[in-house]
């Protein structure tokens, strides 16, 4: 099964590994793959939100606590160290190919899934949820698009990668969102 979805995905990693080599768009893409800078946007939307919506900080707090620590415990402890023990690691695309080119920082973790993406579609789908802008839907859409472009195009993950990432990552947020509101209706602290 995996070497038939890699026949289907290589073409599509090559395309689009190679749209704009060597031109800016490999800085753009590094930069939007730069873990610093994936947590100064995540910032900049939470402090918008806490601005507009002082009311739920509690929840979207917590939330956004729940939803990052299942994708730690999730995504990169029980899938990326755990599960590789069984089924082995998922060598990334500039790893495994040759004419692939990684751009920007190298990792050799197993590429499924991709934790950058499940981590911010996680984290903005909590903000989306509370913020109900459609704004910020659309704006957090195209950031997470062009997140998963860049992983491609920086040779580190397969179009099934990304997109499992955004599952898991909208997955995460829906469970922390539905655990906060439990926690908080039952708390002390309301």
């Amino acid at each position: 099964m995996l070497n038939s979805l890699n026949a289907v995905e290589i073409p599509v990693v090559e395309a689009i590994n190679n749209f704009g080599r060597g031109t800016f768009i490999d800085t753009i893409s590094g930069l939007i793959s730069y873990w610093p800078f994936l947590a100064f946007i995540f910032v900049l939307f939470f402090i918008w939100i806490l601005f507009n919506d002082k009311k739920n900080y509690k929840i979207i707090i917590l939330s956004l606590i729940i939803a990052f620590i299942l994708q730690l415990l999730i995504s990169n402890l029980f899938i990326k160290i755990v599960l590789v023990e069984f089924a082995g690691i998922r060598e990334r695309p500039y790893i495994a190919y040759d004419f692939i080119s990684a751009v920007g920082a190298r990792s050799t973790s197993s590429s499924f899934p991709s934790s950058h993406v499940s981590t911010l579609t996680a984290l903005l789908g909590v903000l989306v949820y509370f913020s109900r802008k459609k704004y910020l839907l659309f704006s957090s859409i195209i950031f997470i698009i062009l997140l998963i472009l860049s992983r491609i195009h920086n040779g580190m993950h397969y179009p099934s990668d990304v997109l499992a990432g955004a599952v898991f990552g909208l997955i995460y947020s829906s469970v922390a969102v539905y655990f906060s509101k439990k926690i908080l209706k039952n708390s002390l602290f309301n």
